[in-house]
């Protein structure tokens, strides 16, 4: 039976929210700012990398018969294995 990946995905408002959460407000000149926010306007190619791995990290796996998730591909693939 073959399990299927289930891939997470978040949009960047999301991931800056979760950066936000995470970190909080950091001091830039004197000023208070979300960490998120900083890290999304100063270098929005690291902060989208940055977010495709949180995603990878994230991802799932399915049982290909009952739908089961699981969090690595061997778990999906011996979910019903017996009952077949």
């Amino acid at each position: 039976m073959k399990a299927k990946q289930i891939e997470y995905e978040m949009d960047d408002d999301e991931f800056q929210d979760y950066l936000d959460d995470l970190y909080g407000e950091i001091d830039v000149c004197g000023e208070k700012y979300y960490a998120g926010f900083v890290w999304r306007k100063i270098d929005p190619v690291s902060f989208r990398l940055a977010k495709m791995d949180y995603e990878d990290d994230e991802d799932k796996w399915a049982c290909g018969v009952c739908n089961k998730e699981y969090d690595t591909e061997r778990e999906a693939e011996s979910c019903c294995k017996d009952a077949s």
